[in-house]
């Protein structure tokens, strides 16, 4: 989950570190090993700015167009079924949440498979550490881009993959607490095939190009300055991962592994 990077045009050492935005245990099990890193470094930067993302009007980028809510689209039948599976299964209740899109509700569903013992998700409590610290904080992307990315899914494959979870809660369950112990394993290579699946069609824009714009941020920030880089564990391996970019942009990486969790 942790790398160290170097830039050919500079004498600073950095960090890329993979995250999990959750409260639970499964999310921490690299925690230790992380905050050794960020000790290390004047500056920490995550997905994005998270102070950014506070200040921002993001509701309406949640939100469902025109004042519409989950049942104008799947009418109160099928709606009706669909909330009274995912309260059983999940205990999260349509509802409270019908008036935003199915991405913000498929999220909901993923973290509640999880245990919650943290007060903040991983990525939130390393932003409180490194403030705690006195360190530079930014992003290696901008929220607004994010929310841009977000708006490119289309809403009717949102409204498809909803559905989905409710026609299979067991494998869906499944599959998300599959992704928990890859991360625990550090098999960063599952975590990407299996993200990449469960993408489907839009893993193009969620990941692949994603990956490229965190590339090039990475390169450029870590030239002036020790620097710890929080970014989603799905997006370090693969062929048009992170870590592959980064390697061909120049940099030298070397991974460094959680000494506590090799026998795992």
């Amino acid at each position: 989950m942790l790398w160290e990077i170097r830039h050919p045009d500079s004498v600073y050492r950095s960090f890329v570190f993979g995250t999990m935005h959750l409260k639970g245990e499964e999310a921490f099990a690299h925690f230790q090993l992380a905050l050794k890193a960020l000790d290390q470094c004047q500056a920490l930067a995550l997905e994005y700015n998270l102070d950014e993302g506070q200040q921002s009007p993001s509701s309406q980028y949640f939100q469902l167009p025109d004042g519409r809510t989950l049942q104008d689209y799947y009418g109160e039948k099928k709606y009706q079924k669909m909330r009274k599976i995912l309260k059983k299964a999940f205990h999260v209740d349509l509802d409270f949440c019908s008036q935003m899109i199915p991405l913000i509700v498929i999220n909901l569903i993923s973290e509640s498979i999880f245990s919650q013992e943290r007060a903040l998700p991983l990525d939130s409590q390393l932003w409180s550490e490194a403030a705690s610290r006195g360190l530079r904080l930014s992003g290696v992307e901008t929220f607004d881009s994010q929310m841009i990315t977000l708006q490119k899914i289309p809403l009717k494959y949102q409204l498809k993959a909803l559905k989905s979870i409710t026609g299979n809660v067991n494998r869906y369950r499944k599959n998300i607490s599959s992704l928990a112990k890859a991360y625990i394993k550090q098999d960063i290579t599952k975590l990407y095939r299996d993200s990449k699946k469960s993408l489907g069609e839009t893993k193009k824009v969620l990941l692949f190009n994603r990956n490229v714009t965190m590339a090039d941020s990475i390169f450029t920030q870590s030239k002036g300055q020790n620097i710890f880089f929080g970014i989603g564990a799905a997006h370090l391996a693969g062929k048009k991962g992170v870590l592959k970019l980064l390697k061909q942009r120049g940099l030298n990486l070397r991974p460094i592994p959680d000494e506590n969790k090799l026998l795992l």
